[in-house]
């Protein structure tokens, strides 16, 4: 590519070049955190480019290219002063304000260096550097090129050795300031940066006696390189350096000397200097000759850490010191001594009155001798107790402390160990009796809960007596008890053993002098290898027991279809959720009439799902579901809501039907709650509608069962203006002992009674249901309150229910429940109606 001439003189050039670019390149792979590591590979590398960009302007031929390296050649000999001096910088490593402000400074030392190499790149044309350049013979094959300087060049020259003195002036005040001689790893770091720049110095006013125009400056960098390098692997001098004392030794918190080879103090920290009032004179000094530390000890001659203690008195003082002298070594070569002197008169003077409390002690403990075996007697007395406690505290974890009897932990364990049998052992069945006394919550609220204790306990007594001693009785809840039967193979045999049972239980027990008779409903279960876990075993049991309280059959095995009933009521409970909060619940309305008129008085709110898989449900099928899962709570929130908003966008729509209202239906569970009267009206109020609107539906039922609880929230709706129908009147409870206390406005006849009155074929039912339509509508008038007849299918029945003076009346013969745009459709109806009026 080039036509180079090579002669002896490149040499030293090419010496320094790879030297550099070796030893820069180990630096800077090199992982260890020695400070100035980095900019003294940077450094290196400089010199490197140089001395190579030096042997291609001396051996290439062509003038335009000679002046292009020359150039080139610039670039590293204006970086080589300012990467020296950052090198020192890092090297003697200065405080942390001192630190930042380096940090913000630096970047301004490049600023000439960037300038000489924008106006050496531009010459001649830019003649501010140099200007003219020509080739000058050295010796033959050897040319050069020469240029006259500009001004600029000055600059660049005094400013680079400006640089340098500066980097050297660093070096060595960092030393004088740590008050240390100088050795040959300082001396030849002084060296390594003075002598090639000497050399130069020296050549630039011709006082070398080189050959002419030869620089000699990069073959004496390469004795820089290989001295620097050699410090930095033998002597490792850069990781010594003021951070290991100053930030150390000096702010340790110790007194510490430090002893060179010959015994002299070289160095005394500030805790030292503070302690004994020592200045920098006592440096040099041997240890008697120290100020107030002649008693310092004689110097280790091992290399173990030397310790001993020294007592220092005065006429009113006295202080305990321990010290600990290292011997440091060079290699081989014993370097000094390092001392350090810990106080410990506080724990000299501890250890005194220690020894003095020891003896008091002593006393002490032979006149507490007695005390103490007084002591150890009632700790033996206390263990027995806490065994007998812990043995009773086992028992109850594994029984009923009413009953005796085992607990759910122990009917669970007893139960695990039968199911594993049976899954190894087809033969070894077992069966499983789950047992509840129905009624149990009469007793106790009508007897008190003490007498509900002594009832489960007389009965758990029976349960023991009339159990083999191979079976486990357990109370696995408050009136719940369940029973296994070990080694019962056949059903008939449970059969039997359940007749048993009842037969025992069922007799009456005495309760506070009162007899009692039991009501028991059992579930039984012959256990098979199909189940896995005791836990199986006795849901299935519990469904079966639950099938016969709600069957009122005493007892029932358990049918596999239970199960999947169970499931299947849990599953349309997370379908119900889901349906909720997805949009798939819908709200019809059916109509309340004037039966003289057949005018609409008011609609009955109908919740009904669209079921993605079985279409439209009604709520009988899904509402029972929704009252034993809790989603009674949010299902009912959800239908006032929607039913609010959808009769005030209406109301707002046809002006003139204020006077119809809405009747929402309520579960038990919702009157239960203690804010009930708050959740409804701020529904109503929050869509701005009056509370004379608004209807609600509630159960004979509900109230019965609920009556202390539920009148007093009743009370407050109605007050506020809210109307209380209550729905299938005469079904179940009715009475007139209670119905007089409660704020209800309207009776609802059941459909079953307005169905019979019709009833041809059945002279006997029309005149039951005649009789009971009758006296509905005479206790209404007698209580002055309305009476809506439900199930209205045909005109007879309307016809009949007139003559009687039935005001009001729903039912098919009028409308099913139908959606909201029916609901428009009436109103709109209702409006024009009034407006002919």
């Amino acid at each position: 590519m080039f036509n180079l001439v090579l002669t002896p003189y490149l040499l030293p050039d090419s010496l320094t070049a790879a030297v550099g670019l070796v030893l820069g390149v180990l630096l800077l792979k090199n992982t260890r955190d020695v400070p100035g590591r980095v900019m003294f590979g940077f450094f290196l590398l400089a010199v490197s480019f140089w001395a190579f960009c030096d042997i291609i302007a001396v051996a290439v031929q062509d003038l335009n290219v000679k002046i292009l390296f020359v150039k080139s050649e610039y670039v590293a000999i204006s970086a080589v002063p300012v990467l020296a001096l950052q090198f020192i910088a890092d090297s003697i490593q200065f405080s942390e304000p001192r630190r930042r402000l380096w940090l913000k400074v630096v970047p301004f030392f490049w600023l000439i260096p960037v300038l000489s190499w924008v106006f050496l790149w531009f010459s001649p044309e830019l003649t501010i550097f140099w200007d003219h350049p020509h080739e000058v013979t050295l010796y033959p094959g050897t040319v050069l090129v020469r240029w006259s300087y500009g001004p600029w060049y000055l600059v660049h020259v005094l400013y680079s050795y400006v640089l340098l003195l500066v980097a050297g002036v660093l070096w060595v005040l960092s030393f004088l300031r740590r008050r240390q001689k100088f050795g040959w790893p300082e001396i030849s770091v002084l060296l390594a940066l003075c002598l090639p720049f000497a050399v130069n110095f020296l050549y630039m006013v011709d006082g070398v006696g080189l050959p002419p125009l030869m620089d000699p400056t990069v073959p004496f960098l390469t004795v820089t390189a290989l001295l620097m390098f050699f410090n930095l692997h033998r002597f490792r001098f850069l990781e010594i350096l003021p951070v290991s004392k100053e930030h150390l030794l000096e702010n340790w918190g110790v007194p510490t000397f430090v002893f060179d080879r010959r015994g002299r103090l070289a160095y005394c920290n500030r805790d030292a200097r503070l302690r004994w009032k020592l200045d920098g004179r006592v440096i040099g000094l041997i240890r008697p000759n120290i100020p107030g530390l002649s008693w310092l000890p004689s110097m280790p001659y091992g290399p173990e850490i030397a310790t001993s203690d020294v007592i220092v008195t005065g006429n009113d003082s006295f202080e305990a010191w321990e010290s600990r002298e290292k011997l440091l070594y060079r290699g081989r070569r014993s370097a000094g001594s390092v001392l350090t002197l810990h106080n410990i008169t506080a724990l000299r003077e501890s250890q005194r009155a220690l020894r003095t409390l020891n003896t008091d002690l002593e006393e002490r403990v032979r006149d507490r001798t007695q005390d103490l075996q007084e002591a150890n007697r009632r700790l033996s007395d206390e263990l027995s107790q806490r065994r007998q406690a812990e043995r009773l505290t086992f028992y109850y974890s594994l029984h009923d402390p009413l009953t005796g009897l085992g607990n759910r932990s122990f009917l669970l364990s007893r139960l695990g160990q039968a199911v594993e049998r049976c899954r190894r052992d087809e033969q070894a069945r077992f069966g499983l009796i789950f047992l509840n006394f129905n009624g149990f919550k009469e007793v106790n609220e009508s007897f008190g809960h003490q007498a509900g204790d002594e009832f489960l306990r007389l009965c758990a007594n029976r349960l023991k007596e009339t159990l083999r001693n191979i079976d486990t009785a357990a109370r696995y809840a408050a009136d719940a008890f369940v029973i296994l039967l070990d080694g019962v193979a056949t059903k008939d045999e449970m059969q039997l053993v359940a007749s048993r049972l009842m037969a025992t239980l069922e007799s009456p027990v005495m309760v506070h002098g009162r007899d009692v008779v039991p009501s028991v409903r059992l579930g039984l279960l012959l256990g098979s290898p199909g189940y896995t876990s005791p836990e199986e075993a006795l849901s299935d049991a519990e469904i079966a027991c639950q099938q016969s309280l709600a069957t009122g059959v005493p007892q029932l095995f358990f049918q596999e279809r239970w199960r999947d009933d169970v499931k299947g009521r849990w599953k349309l409970r997370d379908e119900l959720g889901r349906a909720i909060v997805n949009g798939d619940l819908v709200l019809h309305y059916q109509p309340i009439v004037h039966l003289s008129t057949r005018e609409i008085a008011g609609w009955e709110v109908l919740a009904r799902w669209q079921h993605p898989q079985k279409g439209l449900l009604s709520p009988n099928l899904f509402i029972p579901v929704a009252e034993e899962t809790g989603m009674i709570h949010p299902l009912g929130l959800w239908v006032l809501r929607e039913s609010a908003k959808t009769f005030k966008t209406l109301l707002d729509e046809f002006p003139g039907c204020e006077n119809k209202f809405l009747a929402v239906n309520v579960s038990p569970k919702q009157l239960a709650q203690p804010d009930f009267p708050e959740i409804i009206l701020g529904v109503w109020e929050r869509e701005g509608l009056k509370p004379e609107l608004l209807a609600i539906e509630i159960t004979e039922g509900a109230l019965i069962e609920n009556s202390e609880e539920v009148i007093p929230s009743l009370e407050k709706l109605r007050r506020a203006g809210v109307g209380i129908k209550l729905d299938d009147f005469g079904t179940g409870y009715s009475s007139l002992h209670y119905l007089h206390r409660l704020p209800v406005d309207t009776l609802k006849v059941d459909r079953s009674f307005v169905t019979d009155i019709v009833a041809h074929d059945q002279p006997q039912t029309v005149a039951v249901a005649d009789s009971i339509v009758r006296s509905i509508l005479r206790l209404a008038e007698e209580l002055k309150i309305d009476v809506i007849a439900e199930g209205i299918e045909t005109e007879e029945q309307c016809e009949i229910l007139l003559r009687y003076g039935c005001p009001y009346g729903q039912g098919f013969l009028f409308s099913e429940g139908q959606p909201a745009n029916q609901l428009r459709v009436w109103m709109e109806t209702c409006r024009n109606r009034q407006e002919k009026s």
